[in-house]
C-alpha cells in the first residue's frame, strides 16, 4: 500500500544522503590531507614588519589604490613608513624595464631601506 511504498522511498532517500555525505567527507578529508602534506611551513615565522621587509623568502605587497596601499602612504610610524618606501622602490624596480643606471640606483635605494 501506500505506507509500504512511502516507506520505501524514505529509506532509499537516507540511503542517498548518507552517500552523499560519506563522498563528500571523503572528498574533504582526501583534500585537506593532500594540501597538509604539500605546504611549505616556515621555520621561524615573521613576527614583525621589520621581519617582513627584511627577509626575501616571501613576497609582499598591496594592491594600487586600495586602503591598505593608502594607510600605508599616510603612515606616521617610522616602521610603517619603512614598509611603504620599501614597497614603493620595489614597484619602481618592477616597472623598470631598461637601462642599467636606473636599476641600479633603485636597488641602492632599496638597499637603504633594507
Amino acid at each position: 500500500g501506500i505506507n509500504a511504498e512511502y516507506g520505501k522511498q524514505w529509506y532509499q532517500r537516507r540511503v542517498r544522503e548518507a552517500v552523499v555525505s560519506t563522498q563528500s567527507t571523503g572528498a574533504m578529508y582526501t583534500a585537506n590531507l593532500a594540501a597538509f602534506l604539500t605546504v611549505t611551513r616556515m621555520e621561524n615565522g615573521i613576527n614583525s614588519i621589520t621581519e617582513l621587509i627584511s627577509q626575501d623568502e616571501v613576497k609582499w605587497g598591496t594592491v594600487n589604490g586600495t586602503n591598505a596601499e593608502i594607510l600605508l602612504q599616510a603612515a606616521k610610524a617610522p616602521e610603517l613608513e619603512e614598509v611603504y618606501n620599501a614597497w614603493s622602490v620595489l614597484v619602481q624596480l618592477r616597472k623598470v624595464s631598461r637601462g642599467q643606471e636606473r636599476t641600479d640606483l633603485l636597488l641602492a635605494r632599496y638597499q637603504r631601506y633594507r
